[in-house]
């Protein structure tokens, strides 16, 4: 066991608000362990007097060693991206949430003696900093590796992580018009690790991180983005595979065809009576915008059984796999207000100024004219998310971040 303690405050960056205050975010350490002689590595960064939430990048040598575990305080470390291609397993970002006065203390558990083991830390305790986009790759045999189109927001930073051989010459450089700064570069056993990090200061979805070497050889990559967000977006850790995110995480677009959910990034499980608007974006084939459960799956439709509901770019609102009704075909630019009441378990959504639910009695201020809730919505927490089928499907929500195209009705709050 190899156990380094780095208290906060004796180095490290602080770019904004320093002095012990909040802060965007800040380098602590990088810890190398080459003794190979155990499975658990320990990096310890003391106590203070704020809560802050530490990021780990770590990576493992031996192509048989996998990381199996990172705890923090006895409690599983949230794994951002698992290492790209042939690394998976090897290599990853990962955060933890730590009270004030409480240590960070990550306990690193591998698979077998590791025989060379490489973290670097870092904290941000600034309120509501959230994922933005994460990206990985692998590659052989080059001497240059991208890592193509992340989004980065005005107030965040990016956390970059690259490894290589330890004779290659390794170097990370990004498209955009912010500057990266090394935060360590570290060669041990045979693997080279090069941590950098920076803020950002645009808005931007198609800037690339690149990792460069000297010789042809073998590159491994991680980037992942950060930024201030106060309410609820697309959450770019929960949903499936073929689903991008683009807008500051309000977009979403297919890349490819096949049934696939993204969620927000908030959720409720009470009574509550809520608001959001969904913009048709392409005339794709199949995709829609609604709630589902804890239950509804991910790689599916929300509609397609009883753990969701949703109103679909045929104009229909599907729950149970069927019809429950009908606003019309909706095109590109239409703006669908869509209200939930799990009070009394009513859906309603109209296109844009028109009727609730195609009826013109039906209002959701007064109860009247709703869908009801397939059976497996009407308790327990849930959802709201974008269901996309055919490449190219697009749709943007409005989660009331900005002002609503429709006034939402009495009684209502956005999804917020």
């Amino acid at each position: 066991m190899l156990k380094v303690n780095n208290l906060i405050g004796f180095g490290g960056r602080r770019p904004s608000g320093g002095g012990g205050g909040p802060v965007i975010y800040e380098f602590l350490s990088t810890q190398v362990d080459t003794a190979a002689a155990s499975t658990t590595f320990i990096l310890s960064f003391g106590t203070v007097g704020y809560a802050r939430r530490v990021f780990l990048g770590f990576a493992v040598g031996g192509a048989s060693t996998n990381i199996t575990s990172v705890v923090n305080n006895s409690v599983g470390a949230t794994r951002i991206t698992d290492g790209p291609g042939s690394t998976a397993g090897r290599q990853g970002l990962y955060y933890s949430d730590v009270p004030a006065g409480v240590a960070a203390t990550f306990v690193i558990t591998t698979s077998a003696a590791c025989t060379t083991c490489v973290g670097s830390a870092y904290e941000t305790t600034t309120a509501n900093m959230v994922l933005l986009d994460v990206l990985a790759n692998f590659d052989s045999g080059t001497t240059s590796m991208a890592l193509s189109d992340l989004a980065v927001a005005a107030g965040g930073f990016v956390l970059a992580h690259a490894r290589a051989g330890a004779t290659d010459t390794l170097g990370l450089t990004y498209s955009g018009i912010d500057t990266p700064t090394q935060d360590d570069l570290t060669t041990s056993g045979f693997l080279k690790v090069l941590s950098k990090s920076f803020l950002t200061t645009e808005n931007a979805d198609t800037n690339d991180v690149a990792a460069t070497l000297a010789l042809s050889n073998a590159v491994w990559g991680l980037a992942a983005s950060f930024f201030v967000h106060v309410g609820g977006m697309l959450n770019p850790a929960d949903k499936a595979g073929p689903i991008s995110l683009s807008n500051i995480n309000l977009t979403a677009t297919a890349l490819s065809a096949g049934s696939s959910t993204v969620k927000t990034t908030n959720s409720y499980s009470g009574s509550e009576k809520l608001y959001f608007e969904w913009t048709v974006n392409s005339s794709g084939s199949f995709f829609g915008a609604g709630f589902g459960n804890s239950s509804a799956v991910l790689a599916s439709l929300l509609g397609i059984d009883a753990n969701g509901i949703a109103i679909y770019n045929d104009g229909n609102v599907y729950k149970n796999g069927s019809s429950a009704g009908s606003i019309g075909a909706l095109t590109i630019g239409n703006i669908v207000p869509i209200a939930i009441d799990r009070g009394a378990n009513l859906f309603w959504c109209r296109k844009g100024a028109g009727n609730w639910n195609n009826n013109g009695s039906a209002d959701p201020a007064t109860g009247v004219g709703g869908i009801a809730l397939p059976t497996g919505m009407t308790s327990g927490s849930f959802f709201a998310g974008l269901s996309l089928s055919g490449a190219g499907d697009q749709g943007t929500v409005n989660l009331g971040a900005s002002a609503f195209n429709q006034t939402p009705p009495s009684g209502f709050s956005a999804w917020g």
